[in-house]
């Protein structure tokens, strides 16, 4: 299902379960009228397994759900509050789509300027040598998008294959120049937004971490704190459990001491996710379009004087086929 779907499937659901509707009239609903058909797919896939006695979360596993969606609703099956259940993951896959228009509003001006560069170059080849060398120029350019494109699929496709790929792609994109801390910052703010979410919503601090550590969209730091997260069980603090963790810088990490303090962990967990969201999202804003230039001005500065030296040529073609048709004598 597609992020926007999914945002939409949990915030109609949490709405009927506002307006007293039960967990199977809701699903019924969304069913018979939904528009979408995986999220169709969806509840029917839940009312099959609420018929014969299986619980709701295993319905979303039987339909593949993300394992983020089983885990929050699993936890709202032992508290009772599907509601603020629903609303969470919807807020957490707007936010997904918020951060996904951020990168394409960032590189929307210097690939349509490239775009227009093109269009403009095949329209004045059209006017200049005819209609046959701008077709064939035109399906040379689609060619080799087409090529770029296939092989970045082929590479995406590669690295999610297995679960060390994903890890090791994920590990390296933290490391990257400039994406690297933005991509970090986004990833704290998830993970520590769901988890003070889950943690106010009756789960235990592993079970918090648990759970945010799936949603925080790092398989590197995923497995990491997931495979850490039984440590908290008990009276484990997790200000201990964060240090010398990538997922919290210093600050973060003496605010949640002072929420754990004082008894206020869950407000404390959602401010230092406000910071790291507010952070992570103005260096989208800021850096991304001065990135996004830097690396299409080279390949617009090598389209450019393509573009220019196969005009010079066909120029040069047809004014010398035009000299040699006027010279009186044609050997």
């Amino acid at each position: 299902m597609r992020v926007r779907d999914q945002a939409a499937f949990y915030a109609r659901l949490a709405s009927l379960f506002k307006a007293g509707i039960s967990m199977g009239q809701a699903l019924e609903k969304i069913a018979k009228g939904s528009g979408v058909q995986a999220s169709s797919e969806l509840a029917r896939a839940v009312l099959e397994a609420i018929d014969t006695g299986e619980s709701p979360s295993r319905g979303w596993e039987a339909a593949g759900a993300p394992d983020l969606d089983i885990g929050i609703l699993a936890l709202a099956e032992e508290t009772g509050r599907f509601s603020e259940a629903c609303e969470l993951l919807a807020v957490h896959y707007e936010w997904r789509m918020e951060v996904r228009q951020l990168w394409i509003s960032g590189f929307f001006s210097p690939l349509m300027a490239l775009i227009i560069g093109l269009v403009a170059y095949h329209g004045t080849l059209f006017f200049v040598v005819g209609a046959g060398a701008a077709l064939a120029s035109f399906v040379w350019v689609l060619t080799a998008f087409g090529a770029a494109w296939g092989l970045w699929y082929l590479l995406l496709q590669s690295a999610g294959s297995s679960e060390a790929a994903k890890v090791l792609v994920a590990r390296i994109s933290l490391s990257l120049p400039v994406f690297g801390g933005i991509l970090l910052n986004l990833t704290r703010s998830r993970f520590f937004e769901l988890a003070g979410e889950v943690y106010s919503s009756g789960g235990t601090l592993a079970r918090a971490v648990e759970l945010a550590a799936k949603g925080c969209g790092n398989a590197y730091l995923c497995q990491r704190l997931q495979d850490r997260s039984s440590h908290l069980v008990g009276s484990g603090s997790l200000s201990t459990f964060l240090k010398g963790e990538s997922i919290v810088d210093p600050l973060g990490l003496e605010v949640i001491e002072t929420g754990e303090e004082s008894g206020q962990l869950e407000a404390c967990l959602l401010r230092v996710a406000k910071r790291y969201r507010d952070e992570g999202q103005k260096a989208l804003e800021q850096r991304v379009p001065v990135v996004a230039r830097i690396l299409t001005v080279p390949i617009v500065v090598v389209v450019f004087f393509f573009c220019v030296l196969n005009l010079s040529i066909a120029v040069f073609g047809k004014i010398w086929g035009m000299l040699a048709k006027s010279l009186p004598f044609n050997p």
